[in-house]
C-alpha cells in the first residue's frame, strides 16, 4: 500500500500517484501485476472529518448516505460523458473503450491510497508503463 490523497500523519513518508508507483516499481526491477484504489477520496475524508474516533451506529449510516451521494455523482458524471461521445457521434465500440478507460482512470485520481501486488523478475528492455499502457487500444 502506498498514500496518495491520505491526509499527513504520523505513519505516512511517501505520498505518490499510481505513475508514481508504478514507475518506482519497475525502476527497481519489479514488474507491477495490479495498482488499484483503495477507497476513494473524498468520502473518506468527509467521514473522517466528521467521526475522527469510531461512531457505531451512525457512522455507517454516515458512510451508506455519502456512498449514495458520490454514486449519484459519478453517475451524472456517465450520463453527461456519454451524451458528449453520442453528440460526437462515435461508433458504439469507441464508446465503449472511452467508457473503460475513464472508469479505470477515474477511480486511480481520486483515491485515497494504492494497493498493489508486483513481482520481482527479469523485465523486458522496454515495458510499457503509465497511462499508454493502462488505456491502450482495446484494453
Amino acid at each position: 500500500y502506498t498514500a496518495f490523497l491520505e491526509p499527513l500523519h504520523g505513519l505516512s513518508y511517501f505520498h505518490m500517484s499510481h505513475l508514481g508507483l508504478e514507475y518506482l516499481l519497475l525502476k527497481h526491477g519489479f514488474r507491477p501485476l495490479r495498482i488499484y484504489p483503495s477507497h476513494i477520496a473524498a468520502a473518506y475524508h468527509v467521514e473522517r472529518m466528521l467521526f475522527p474516533r469510531r461512531v457505531p451506529g451512525i457512522q455507517p449510516l454516515f458512510r451508506r448516505l455519502s456512498q449514495g451521494i458520490l454514486s449519484t455523482i459519478l453517475w451524472a458524471n456517465r450520463f453527461m460523458r456519454e451524451t458528449v461521445l453520442r453528440l460526437q457521434r462515435r461508433s458504439g465500440a469507441e464508446i465503449l473503450h472511452d467508457r473503460r478507460q475513464y472508469r479505470r482512470l477515474l477511480s486511480l485520481r481520486y483515491a485515497i491510497g494504492f494497493n498493489f501486488i508486483a513481482e520481482r523478475g527479469s523485465l523486458p528492455d522496454r515495458v510499457p508503463s503509465g497511462y499508454r499502457a493502462m488505456v491502450k487500444e482495446g484494453g
